[in-house]
């Protein structure tokens, strides 16, 4: 290649690199004030616990690593130099996506030329999946950099012939292991493409030897963390058992699905019903390595014993592999489109690069195969197949079929130019033939990229952080999606009821009842309860409260209503004991500090109202009606000037509140008086 080729393929890398970065930034914008950011889902949220734990020199759990601990470290190291910063971690991993385009540019240069590395880096740097899980605090991006560089270490090597680039690779390798294993298949598999370099059965395995060394320097310290602390020298979670029990078991969709013995889907709880549950099937006690063995006996007696079973299951997973439908796993790729409108125009996805793919390696095949991206491809699709199939899992093999797409325009480009159209018909149809089945979806598919269940665990997030309003949102937009969802009408019915919404409570909890085939509550006092105080009576309300919980320890809801009657029928006395015993058994009820700060004004004691009202706004930041309350309360205690900074406070967050505004007029006008 000219000097001046040089220059010019070097300025177009310059530019889709900043295009990369730009993309990237612009997508960490757009969701930096959503759900994506403002709570973290399952994986995220336990990462992110832990690298504070070890940020602060506590260590990490005082057992064997159930979750892969590299993000963990990542995450502890940036807080430890910069302090709690999620935006933090996720600006860097846009620069390391960047650079994974990088790499892949180097890959498309060393395994075929300049220009197919060009096209390859351009697909992607505006890759959507790679965008979206490039801006997660997810494993995602680490593996597939790190995957990059393993492979541009070894294509090197091939032309160096230097021992370094395969300590390098294994030190890359090691690095991805411990942001998931599923990279080790591809292990197993490099002594034969050592062998096909040469044909040398030693100088294989001592190339791979090279590789080994680098990996064994990550893994073993992960090992000996393991064997101090459990007593096991792991050097690799110990989810693997249940990992592959998920994959293959009775219920087993082909995607991750939770067991129906989870108590919940936060890891450090998977950890301990899976645990929990070995013991319990095996009927002994067990170490989480024997634990990690039950399981995978599970899964093999399943498909010993459901041969035909396991083989329809098989052939799903091969079908989601190859589906263009992104599987979420903890965040979805369909739900943050809603957040970042960036990805509305990232138009190159799974559906068509894998097609292309596909059919540029088949091609290239031909000529030079490229016999280390084949191992690459084969490994994660193996993996998957034993295993499940998320759109997280797949990723990886994603730059490759980046790499045989480009290879396939690039020849194309060529085919055109020369005027040998007709070669291009052939590979084109046969892209459009295999584009069919790859963008097919069934109903299964389009299951998955339903954002109902996002929507809903955003919503459970919200409810257990106490901001309810956002909460409500997410409830209503999953029922928006799915009317007949029963556990979204449910989960609403309960905001309700912490809210104090009585009415909005009962029509969600009748809208329940419907669903699940009826709807009766004549014999059900706490419903009749519900329905009466709905409708303003409350003494039979207080009545039928009463009796719904005279069988045991009333809820801190129940005693909330029981509260609520007593207030309307000005019983105040009875009121503030029903209150104070429900704080006494939930201290972090907001609903019931607000109701005992309206009993408090309603009685003239002024201080308790306000130490109750400031309760609430720390249990609920965004509760306004507290707000507004608080500021009638200064001004009853004669400190207009806090009451003042409250309501222009709640202004800025409701310009348009006439009454509000006037309010403020009038306060600034009194507090201007000499």
């Amino acid at each position: 290649m000219s000097i001046l080729s040089k220059i010019k393929h070097t300025h177009i890398l310059i530019a889709i690199l900043t295009l990369a970065l730009g993309i990237r930034l612009i997508y960490l914008y757009q969701i930096s004030d959503s759900p994506l950011l403002e709570v973290l889902l399952i994986d995220s949220h336990y990462y992110d616990q832990t690298g504070k734990i070890v940020a602060s020199g506590q260590g990490t759990e005082e057992r064997i690593f159930f979750m892969n601990p590299y993000y963990t470290y990542y995450l502890a190291l940036i807080y430890t130099l910069i302090g709690h910063s999620w935006i933090t971690a996720l600006f860097i991993q846009a620069i390391t996506g960047t650079i994974s385009c990088a790499l892949i540019y180097g890959m498309g240069r060393l395994l075929i030329s300049p220009a197919v590395g060009i096209i390859a880096a351009a697909l992607a740097a505006i890759y959507g999946t790679l965008v979206f899980y490039d801006g997660a605090l997810l494993t995602a991006n680490p593996i597939v950099f790190y995957n990059l560089i393993s492979l541009y270490c070894l294509l090197l090597w091939k032309e160096k012939q230097k021992p370094i680039y395969l300590i390098a690779a294994g030190l890359a390798l090691g690095l991805s292991t411990t942001g998931r294993g599923l990279i080790l298949m591809f292990v197993v598999l490099l002594p034969i493409w050592f062998y096909l370099q040469n044909q040398n059965y030693r100088t294989a395995i001592t190339n791979w030897i090279y590789v080994l060394i680098g990996i064994f320097c990550i893994l073993i310290p992960v090992g000996l963390r393991n064997w101090s602390i459990g007593g096991e020298f792991a050097m690799t979670p110990s989810g693997t058992g249940m990992a592959f029990y998920v994959g293959n078991h009775s219920g087993a969709t082909g995607i991750y699905k939770n067991a129906n013995f989870l108590t919940s889907a936060e890891p450090q709880h998977e950890f301990d019903d899976y645990y929990k549950e070995a013991q319990r099937r095996a009927g002994k006690v067990l170490t989480h390595d024997e634990a990690a063995s039950f399981w995978i006996t599970e899964g093999f007696r399943y498909i010993f014993s459901h041969p035909k079973d396991y083989i329809k299951l098989q052939i799903q997973k091969v079908y989601l592999f190859w589906n263009r439908t992104e599987a979420p796993n903890n965040l979805s790729y369909y739900f943050a489109h809603d957040f970042a409108p960036i990805l509305h125009f990232l138009i190159i996805g799974w559906g068509i690069i894998a097609p292309l793919g596909i059919v540029g390696l088949y091609q290239l095949a031909r000529t030079r195969p490229p016999y280390l991206l084949y191992f690459y491809l084969g490994a994660y699709f193996l993996a998957c197949f034993i295993f499940f199939v998320t759109a997280e899992y797949r990723l990886p093999i994603a730059p490759i079929l980046m790499l045989g797409a480009a290879y396939l325009l690039s020849t194309w480009y060529t085919q055109w130019k020369e005027g040998r159209k007709i070669h291009i018909l052939k590979p084109a149809l046969l892209a459009l033939l295999l584009a069919i089945p790859i963008n097919y979806q069934t109903t299964f598919a389009q299951g998955l990229t339903k954002k109902r269940i996002d929507y809903f665990n955003f919503g459970n997030l919200y409810s257990r952080s106490n901001n309810l309003q956002k909460s409500e949102y997410m409830y209503r937009k999953t029922i928006a999606i799915d009317p007949t969802f029963v556990a979204a009408h449910r989960a609403l019915a309960e905001l309700y009821q912490k809210q104090g919404n009585i009415q909005a409570m009962v029509k969600a909890n009748r809208q329940v009842q419907l669903l699940e085939g009826g709807l009766n509550t004549s014999a059900d006092p706490l419903q009749q309860a519900l329905e009466a105080f709905s409708k303003h009576q409350y003494k039979p309300a207080l009545k039928h409260f009463q009796t719904a919980t005279q069988n045991g320890t009333p809820r801190p809801e129940h005693l909330n209503n029981i509260g609520l009657c007593h207030y309307r029928l000005n019983q105040f006395q009875e009121a503030e004991r029903a209150y104070l015993k429900a704080l006494k058994q939930q201290p972090n009820y907001g609903r019931a500090h607000f109701n005992l700060a309206l009993l408090y004004i309603k009685t003239n004691r002024l201080p308790e109202a306000e130490s109750a009202l400031k309760q609430t706004l720390i249990l609920e930041p965004n509760n306004h009606k507290a707000r507004y309350r608080l500021a009638e309360v200064y001004i009853k205690s004669d400190q207009p000037q806090k009451a003042l900074t409250l309501w222009q406070t709640m202004l800025q967050a409701f310009p348009n509140d006439q009454n509000l505004k006037t309010k403020v007029d009038s306060l600034k006008q009194h507090l201007a008086k000499p």
